[in-house]
């Protein structure tokens, strides 16, 4: 069972910041958690009690807590749910947690009706608290990001918009309001292959039709989505893998049944819709995406991809490395994390570099760049150490919105 103390110590156990403060932005749920522990050992309350007694309460919203307690009954209440590869689903949520913060929040549909009317009425926090949820950030760059406090401030297809989604398990949601027209929709989903928010947007189109601009000039960063007829060898012209070093993360390109497909991981595809020279926009996905190729026209040497009209992340391109099992013998070993408390095993198993955790779970690394695997079905990359001798000596691990955790080699 994990529990808010847990969480804090293992926070405790980091060595080093994803970032300079103020460089860069990740969302951070482990920000949140912090939150609630300061709203603990301020107000002497646990973040379930606090919020009932200084939002849940006075908004009226009875059906709404903070799940603190793994063993309470809770009437109506849904279970995640994932597709299990065979043609079924499985169950993909695990009531084993005992805290808040960046999560646990048990509510209804009627409920959210009640919290989305605090945003025009501000009967909890008053106009001021409110104006600041919708700041957003600015870096010291001068780049102003499009999250603010917990809410992301956009537009879609010409009109301001205010989101924020979610994923937990096998729990999918998106909130997205409409501030001008006094309009908002929630999509709640139990299932993890729910595209919560394209399917709220969907719901947007319909019932703001009359005000929303077309589709071919709209978009949240100001992407044109109508798309053009190109031919299949113009896009297998941009095909290949492409490496984000910023983030430790691959991207592979490829066509597939003459659509130009962007993969994150295998079954994790979207399709790209050609628009005119080498510019793209993502299609059915609940966001804004761009993705361009330089330079235009050749062979590209880098991919950029634009999300919500955002910063733009550069992805290079690159040939994976090809190696052996003889190759890969030299990073099997035994790894250590304090950071982490854990030891993760890597050994080669038909010609494949594998990597156990505690938990006795087998998963297959994959090479991208020298010295360098990533875990597509996880989101994870390895970046293997060397010593002044050339001896692997450990590895820093990337996961998304954490970078760079130590594991040694023992």
């Amino acid at each position: 069972m994990f529990q808010e103390d847990d969480g804090v110590e293992l926070l405790a156990r980091q060595r080093e910041l994803n970032s300079q403060p103020n460089t860069d932005h990740l969302y951070s749920n482990s920000g949140y958690l912090l939150l609630a522990v300061i709203i603990r050992r301020v107000s002497g309350l646990s973040i379930g009690e606090f919020l009932e007694r200084e939002v849940f309460g006075p908004l009226g919203m009875k059906h709404t807590f903070v799940y603190e307690d793994r063993f309470r009954v809770v009437k109506h209440r849904a279970t995640g749910y994932a597709p299990d590869g065979e043609g079924g689903f499985r169950i993909d949520h695990y009531f084993n947690f005992e805290l808040g913060g960046d999560g646990q929040v048990y509510t209804s549909v009627e409920d959210l009706l009640l919290w989305d009317h605090n945003f025009y009425d501000a009967v909890v926090g008053g106009p001021e608290f409110l104006r600041q949820m919708h700041t957003r950030g600015v870096l010291d760059s001068g780049d102003t990001l499009t999250y603010a406090f917990g809410l992301g401030i956009t537009e879609y297809r010409g009109l301001p918009s205010v989101s924020h989604g979610g994923a937990w398990g096998g729990f999918r949601a998106e909130l997205i309001r409409f501030p001008e027209q006094r309009f908002s929709v929630v999509c709640l989903c139990n299932v993890g292959n729910a595209n919560a928010s394209g399917l709220a947007r969907h719901v947007a189109d319909l019932y703001l039709a009359g005000q929303l601009a077309p589709e071919a000039a709209a978009g949240r960063g100001g992407v044109e989505r109508s798309v053009v007829t190109v031919s299949e060898d113009q896009l297998r012209r941009v095909t290949g893998h492409y490496w984000n070093s910023a983030n430790s993360s691959s991207r592979r390109i490829f066509v597939s049944d003459g659509k130009l497909m962007y993969q994150r991981a295998p079954g994790n595809e979207s399709e790209l819709g050609p628009q005119d020279g080498d510019r793209f926009v993502m299609l059915n996905v609940g966001a804004d995406v761009e993705v361009s190729f330089e330079p235009a026209g050749a062979r590209p040497e880098r991919m950029i991809v634009v999300v919500d009209g955002g910063m733009p992340s550069v992805y290079e391109a690159y040939e994976p490395v090809a190696l052996s099992s003889e190759d890969l013998t030299v990073y099997a070993g035994q790894y250590d994390s304090k950071e982490l408390d854990t030891s993760y095993n890597l050994q080669v198993s038909e010609g494949r570099l594998m990597l156990e955790t505690a938990f006795e779970q087998q998963v297959g690394l994959q090479p991208a760049i020298a010295d360098v695997f990533t875990v597509p079905a996880f989101g994870v990359t390895l970046r293997f150490r060397r010593d002044a001798a050339g001896a692997i000596e450990g590895f820093g691990l990337d996961a998304g919105r954490v970078k760079n955790l130590r594991f040694d080699r023992t």
